[in-house]
C-alpha cells in the first residue's frame, strides 16, 4: 500500500470494487482482480482480501489469505488515482 501511495494511487474498498466489477464484468475474465483496500482479519491475525476471478465459465468472489503468499504476475490490483485538491 505504501508503494501505491508513492505512485499517487490508493486501494479501493469492497463496495467500490463490486460496483466496478458489475460495470466491467469482463475484467475478472482476463486477470484475477484483488481488492487490497478491503482486508479482513480473523482470529490469530490471519489477513484475507477479496479476489474476483473466473472459475471455468463463471465468475467468483474469493477471500485470499495473504500470509506468506505472493501474487502471480497475472493478478491486477483494483486502485484509483488519488486526486489532490489544486491550490487557489
Amino acid at each position: 500500500v505504501a508503494e501505491l501511495a508513492k505512485l499517487g494511487l490508493k486501494p479501493v474498498g469492497i463496495r467500490r470494487a463490486m460496483k466496478y466489477i458489475a460495470a466491467h464484468s469482463d475484467a475478472q475474465l482476463d486477470h484475477p482482480v484483488v481488492v487490497i483496500g478491503a482486508p479482513w482479519t480473523v482470529g490469530g491475525g490471519s489477513v484475507f482480501v477479496p479476489l474476483f476471478r473466473r472459475g471455468g465459465s463463471s465468475r467468483h468472489l474469493y477471500l485470499r489469505w495473504l500470509y506468506g503468499r505472493r501474487f502471480l504476475a497475472s493478478v491486477r490490483f483494483l486502485v484509483v488515482r488519488e486526486v489532490k485538491p489544486s491550490a487557489p
